[in-house]
């Protein structure tokens, strides 16, 4: 009886007890091991990167040649300029010198606050170590030039001075953190390939000087001028916003399926009254069309660049360029109607198509409105201008009709709410590259 009773509570025990191995235990400790070292490894590794400093800031032997040349502004020096100086200053490989040039420009010979003893203090808001303390007064500089080159300055004034000379330099920006390996890296290749430039970000472009001022038509004026009377696809876009991935692609198959049309990601149907622009959101939110909100093609009047069009510049007349100074100074500013209207003159049509997502604004400037300001001029007075100048080519049939009598066919919910997590997704990979905007 005993015996029977003892055999029955060890095997209790076996089938209860939470030491015992099983596939859905070993699984929940597996996910919870998983767990604790993905939120537990960035402190330690930053743990040993902060002891691996400690050690190798007090080590000449891993300080290299190179001396760290950038320059900065009042609006940067008190959080960005900090920032990537203590990145800099938190290398595995040290540099020779870090040297901050500044500008002559009245914004900054005006401050007193520019100096070394104020940027070693906003410094030390963020580590007050005594390593970093030593190591900023070995390392960084601040120099006043007397000639202004703008963001050049963080270049131009060194190579100035090391002219037909050796001196490794790592040019860099103040609006970054710099990883620990930035300047070890640098200097490995730079051994390796010692007569080129080496860095971490690049691509291949080419950048063209215009002799003739076509203010903001100079993005598509010129390249329609050397491929005039050709098929090259042309994309079209402002400086201003960070374009969603599919943004080519997406372009590119439209323009496929209509060859003979402008694809576009936004644009407008023009009144009939020739006035730009409606009033109230709900009315803005049905003239306004982008291309993340339709199920289908819709035709409009007039595309715009800042999200993005696709031309052709057999679509346009080949003595375009020539009579672009003849038009009032107002209309030549605003780019996006000019062009749609001397599409309609030859009538071809422009479609908004639909995409992916929205792109990212990352404005920070408003050129245009400040050169309207100055000149007495307004975007309104500008756009209806613009509008009635090509009043005998805007298409007929295509005129806006208010509180959505002709809009076009919007995407169902399940297909808003996919694009909507696409549009998500790609905005926290934004923020986590760059941060907010």
């Amino acid at each position: 009886m005993k015996l029977n009773m003892i055999e029955r509570l060890v095997h209790s025990f076996d089938r209860r007890s939470p030491l015992k191995r099983s596939r859905r235990r070993l699984f929940y400790r597996s996910f919870i091991s998983i767990i604790f070292i993905f939120i537990s490894s960035p402190f330690l590794i930053v743990l040993l990167h902060s002891i691996s400093i400690f050690r190798l800031s007090h080590s000449e032997s891993h300080s290299s040649n190179i001396i760290i040349s950038l320059t900065s502004n009042p609006a940067r020096f008190h959080y960005e300029l900090p920032l990537a100086i203590h990145s800099l200053l938190s290398q595995t490989k040290l540099p020779k010198q870090i040297r901050i040039y500044l500008s002559p420009t009245l914004e900054i010979v005006k401050q007193t606050n520019l100096t070394l003893t104020h940027l070693k203090m906003y410094l030390q808001r963020l580590d007050s170590s005594e390593t970093v303390a030593k190591l900023f007064d070995r390392l960084v500089q601040i120099l006043l030039e007397y000639e202004d080159y703008g963001p050049a300055t963080k270049f131009l004034p060194i190579i100035k001075e090391f002219h037909s000379k050796s001196q490794a330099i790592m040019v860099c920006d103040d609006d970054f953190y710099y990883h620990p390996f930035t300047v070890a890296t640098l200097y490995e290749y730079s051994e390796k390939f010692p007569n080129s430039i080496i860095g971490f970000r690049g691509w291949r472009v080419q950048i063209l000087l215009e002799y003739e001022d076509y203010g903001p038509a100079t993005k598509f004026l010129p390249i329609i001028k050397e491929f005039h009377s050709k098929s090259q696809a042309i994309m079209v876009c402002d400086d201003d916003f960070y374009y969603h991935p599919f943004t080519v692609a997406t372009l590119y198959e439209y323009s496929e399926k209509f060859p003979n049309s402008i694809i576009g990601f936004r644009g407008w149907r023009v009144r009939k009254d020739l006035t730009w622009g409606v009033g109230g959101k709900y009315e803005m939110a049905y003239h306004i069309i982008e291309s993340h909100y339709l199920s289908d093609v819709y035709r409009v009047g007039v595309v715009t660049a800042n999200a993005a069009y696709l031309i052709r510049p057999l679509f346009f007349d080949v003595h375009m360029h020539l009579y672009f100074d003849q038009i009032p100074n107002d209309i030549r500013r605003v780019d996006d109607i000019w062009l749609n209207g001397q599409a309609s003159k030859r009538h071809v049509a422009r479609y908004v198509v639909p995409s992916c997502c929205p792109h990212i604004s990352v404005t920070r400037t408003h050129v245009l409105e400040e050169y309207l300001g100055k000149n007495n001029m307004s975007r309104l007075s500008a756009n209806s201008h613009a509008l009635q100048w090509f009043s005998g080519h805007w298409e007929k049939n295509l005129w806006y009709k208010f509180n959505g009598e002709n809009a076009p066919k919007y995407r169902n919910w399940w297909m808003m709410i996919y694009r909507e997590w696409i549009s998500m997704i790609l905005n926290v990979k934004f923020i986590i590259y760059f941060g907010f905007i």
